[in-house]
């Protein structure tokens, strides 16, 4: 069984079992290695990140230039799991004993595409708990933070904020248009309130067009709302971005402009999204 079949197998192995496979990207911006598989997985509001890598053989991998760079991903990012996947039926060594010294799981794929385990990853793979900080001091971070929730949205991005103000418009704008940088999204919707300022909606009003058609032409379709019934109103209150199995409470615009203190973090329990979009208003 050739490298692109037994990976063709654990791509279904892990489909099957609930995972979304990521484009192959690097993962950490400072590191070259770039692994074969990436998924990830989100359950009961914690998502978890492993790295699969299909081997031919067992060979040594302090041989492959790669070890060093490997090393690194571990103490860059010691909360992702990393897993070696090798066929049956032939040693383990010397490759099991190097994996142990970084605590990296190891699967055997038998010629079926039957996973079985062999070695745990140290890292528990549904024990992951993403939560990025906002801070007064560090605009920058804060910058990047917000692209990460932005960056765990597939399919579409649904942005739930009684007090949406037109900044919102930019930071979306601006994460769209970031270079060398792929959106996997193609629907963008706003479900603000009426409980801002007239003037602000009178801004949301006349900047929103523009907004829209900027990112219709990176094929992009983006709408807007407003929640102008009270009673849902009072029922409500934190913010969220929303997305296919995936959700994060995150600051108000204006905190996020701000960088007040405060936390991006995934959401059991969303509000139900599509339900208030369907009884609110067109701006």
């Amino acid at each position: 069984m050739d490298s692109a079949e037994c990976e063709d197998k654990v791509l279904h192995h892990f489909k099957r079992n609930g995972f979304h496979i990521s484009e192959r990207v690097n993962i950490h911006p400072s590191l070259e290695w770039q692994p074969p598989i990436r998924v990830r997985r989100v359950m009961r509001g914690r998502s978890s990140d492993a790295v699969i890598i299909v081997r031919e053989d067992p060979s040594s991998y302090k041989q492959n230039p790669d070890w060093q760079t490997l090393v690194e991903v571990r103490h860059e990012l010691p909360n992702l799991s990393i897993y070696f996947v090798i066929p049956t039926g032939i040693g383990q060594e010397p490759l099991l004993t190097e994996l142990q010294e970084l605590g990296i799981g190891l699967y055997l794929i038998s010629t079926d595409g039957v996973l079985s385990i062999v070695q745990a990853d140290r890292v528990p793979f549904e024990d992951t708990v993403i939560s990025w900080p906002i801070n007064p001091n560090l605009q920058y971070r804060n910058l990047i933070n917000l692209y990460k929730v932005f960056d765990n949205c597939t399919g579409y991005l649904w942005w739930l904020d009684k007090h949406f103000i037109s900044g919102g418009f930019e930071l979306l704008d601006d994460w769209c248009h970031c270079e060398n940088h792929i959106v996997n999204v193609t629907e963008i919707r706003i479900l603000g309130s009426s409980m801002v300022k007239a003037r602000e909606l009178d801004r949301l009003k006349r900047q929103f067009p523009p907004f829209r058609a900027e990112l219709n032409h990176l094929g992009i379709q983006a709408e807007i709302k407003v929640i102008t019934d009270l009673n849902i109103l009072k029922s409500l209150h934190d913010r969220y971005i929303i997305s296919d199995n995936t959700a994060f409470n995150i600051l108000p615009v204006s905190s996020l402009i701000k960088g007040q203190h405060g936390s991006l973090y995934l959401e059991d329990n969303p509000p139900d999204f599509a339900k208030l979009w369907s009884i609110s208003t067109v701006l």
